[in-house]
């Protein structure tokens, strides 16, 4: 299905301009019980945006980050199926990342309380990409949640180790309503940052 030419390909962007809901996804790629399969070589892929989603573990999007080994920027805004295990594979297998931009809402998530709703990634995510040691431009926006419910899978404290292990120059943070007074502190003694 993919010829020589996807080998080449360094940049890539897919998106659905339809809206999902996260109690009945709409993406008319996923078929339950396919063995969906990213068969295709994509070493030299440098940009990668994906948009509106739907992933599945062990042959979705962790397969395809365990592949693209040159990957300097990445886009995930509303991926369905989005895991901490996801940003593990990235963070072992791009060591060149310098950009990231995760647009993240919340869904149905089993944690140590049971199931809950929140962002799907959590502190794990980011001591994996605190790995990163040349991720410049962070963007993390956090849609619909709420202090209380639903939540977000982040805490401040991941947060703050997060931006101050990576020599981040450019951050947006939007909808993080777990920062407070002590975390803009620790914030503001991240040494790159130039952009907030």
């Amino acid at each position: 299905m993919f010829g020589p030419g996807w080998m080449k390909l360094q940049r890539f962007v897919f998106e659905f301009r339809n809206i999902y809901s996260i109690f009945e996804p709409k993406d008319p790629s996923y078929v339950a019980n396919c063995q969906y399969r990213y068969d295709f070589s994509c070493e030299n892929l440098k940009q990668l945006s994906l948009r509106r989603i739907v992933t599945v573990e062990e042959i979705g999007l962790r397969s395809l980050l365990g592949k693209c080994k040159s990957l300097e920027k990445l886009c995930l805004h509303f991926v369905l199926g989005l895991t901490d295990s996801d940003m593990i594979t990235l963070a072992q297998n791009c060591s060149n990342l310098r950009s990231i931009s995760l647009q993240l809402e919340p869904v149905f998530c089993e944690g140590p309380e049971g199931r809950v709703c929140r962002t799907p990634l959590t502190d794990e995510s980011l001591k994996a990409l605190a790995g990163c040691r040349m991720l410049q431009v962070v963007e993390l926006t956090m849609f619909g949640c709420d202090y209380a419910y639903p939540e977000i899978g982040f805490t401040q404290e991941g947060l703050m180790m997060f931006f101050q292990s990576c020599p981040i120059r450019d951050l947006v943070l939007c909808g993080a309503n777990i920062f407070d007074d002590e975390g803009m502190k620790a914030l503001s003694s991240a040494q790159f940052l130039q952009t907030l």
